[in-house]
């Protein structure tokens, strides 16, 4: 599952899309929820399969380049 992949695709309605490198295949998953503190990541195929998470951000696009950086 995402645990094993690497993410590819993030977009504004908060899909994202992961790459499973053990089984060579695309997984797309939906967050939801009114702030990162507290979301629901649901698998889009598999709708039964949902984990509580916390989502912290650790880099965010450059203002004009849009080069990704750590935040501090």
């Amino acid at each position: 599952m995402v645990a094993d992949g690497k993410l590819l695709q993030a977009n504004k309605k908060l899909e994202l899309v992961f790459l499973n490198h053990s089984f060579d295949l695309l997984e797309n998953w939906m967050l939801e929820g009114n702030h990162l503190g507290e979301c629901v990541l649901t698998n889009r195929k598999f709708q039964e399969v949902r984990f509580d998470v916390a989502v912290e951000i650790l880099a965010a696009p450059g203002e004009g380049d849009g080069i990704i950086r750590w935040t501090a």
